[in-house]
């Protein structure tokens, strides 16, 4: 799990076993709770330099708190994955108020 300013991204399970399953949001009374203006939150293949897929929300108004299971992402090849996520508190100019990159990886041979 890692965290930046009550926001975070926590893994589920094992994701050496091909599957990407993780929860992101934060937390109620806290800097990310109080500046939220939005988010962005994506799964990026290190391996490859590209993003597998990638979710916008924003600018809106969003809850005091907020926790979001990611739709797993199976079949991941082996390689070196992160997930990205950040809570925006301005989008003009495009600014952040966390910055979460949470690294991890793939071994299908460990099935």
């Amino acid at each position: 799990m890692e965290q930046d300013a009550g926001a975070y991204v926590r893994l589920l399970g094992n994701p050496a076993d091909g599957t990407a399953k993780f929860q992101y949001g934060w937390m109620d009374s806290t800097e990310a709770s109080n500046e939220a203006a939005g988010y962005w939150v994506g799964l990026y293949d290190v391996t490859n330099s590209t993003y597998l897929w990638v979710n916008a929300m924003g600018p809106v108004e969003l809850p005091d708190q907020l926790f979001m299971n990611a739709k797993p992402t199976p079949d991941l090849p082996n390689g070196e994955y992160k997930v990205v996520f950040f809570v925006r508190d301005s989008y003009a100019p495009t600014t952040n108020v966390a910055e979460i990159e949470l690294p991890f990886t793939v071994d299908n041979s460990m099935m």
